[in-house]
């Protein structure tokens, strides 16, 4: 069982403070994180993640993040960050592959290992780029690869800053419906999209000022909500949908 649980968190970044009180994830949960820049999103996925240190607990299948071990972590929880930092030149099938470091029998990937980098290359889409240099793609290509690896991982919870930041319609649309098709992973993804996220994700966590103010089923979300979040009026209309 892979529950997510968060209780009496707090995480200090510079000047600025996240507390989250109580937060329960069961497995196989679609969350979608929405918010102001700056409210506090992609602290809270780095606290979940254990990068940062914290105050509080954060479980993952009812063991704390910060009592797990490395290898154990990267086998339990997959990180995709806002943005990736890839210094070597490596190719995208390198780079792919290298989601699965945690399940290396040694230093080095086994046939299985390279099999299961080729099946997430082709579900994406990503097969005709396998040898191609990775600083040669464009930026929603690089979004993919890095999106491939995350999946790669085979991890039981996906934390996704941003997932289909810089990709096009048909792209995003896709890497969103694969992530809700997930049945048994756990899924927590920060997103920009208010649409996107009513569309593919089953409750959505508002943050604002370091603090959760709302906790809600997608179908619950309305015109109050978000004007309250994000500060504008909203008016519900009718425009052009790629979601279905």
């Amino acid at each position: 069982m892979c529950e997510v649980v968060v209780e009496n968190l707090v995480c200090d970044r510079g000047n600025f403070r996240l507390r989250v009180k109580r937060l329960v994830f069961p497995k196989g949960c679609k969350v979608a994180v929405l918010g102001e820049n700056g409210s506090g999103k992609t602290t809270f996925l780095l606290a979940l993640a254990g990068v940062l240190p914290f105050r509080g607990n954060v479980s993952v299948g009812g063991v704390s993040v910060s009592k797990i071990k490395p290898v154990q972590k990267a086998r339990l929880i997959s990180y995709m960050p806002q943005q990736a930092e890839v210094i070597f030149n490596y190719t995208v099938f390198q780079l792919v592959l290298m989601g699965r470091y945690s399940r290396f029998g040694g230093f080095h990937p086994s046939k299985e290992d390279e099999e299961a980098t080729w099946k997430v290359l082709e579900e994406f889409g990503l097969d005709r780029l396998a040898g191609k240099p990775y600083h040669k793609l464009s930026g929603g290509e690089k979004r993919r690869v890095i999106f491939a690896r995350t999946i790669n991982q085979d991890a039981a919870v996906l934390l996704l800053d941003e997932p289909a930041n810089m990709m096009d319609v048909a792209s995003s649309k896709m890497v969103l419906e694969k992530l809700s098709a997930m049945k048994e992973r756990t899924v927590v993804a920060v997103l920009h999209d208010v649409n996107a996220a009513l569309r593919f994700f089953e409750r959505v966590v508002f943050f604002k000022n370091g603090e959760v103010i709302a906790d809600v089923e997608a179908t619950e979300v309305d015109e109050r909500i978000l004007a309250f979040v994000y500060g504008v009026p909203v008016v519900r209309s009718v425009m052009f949908n790629f979601f279905g």
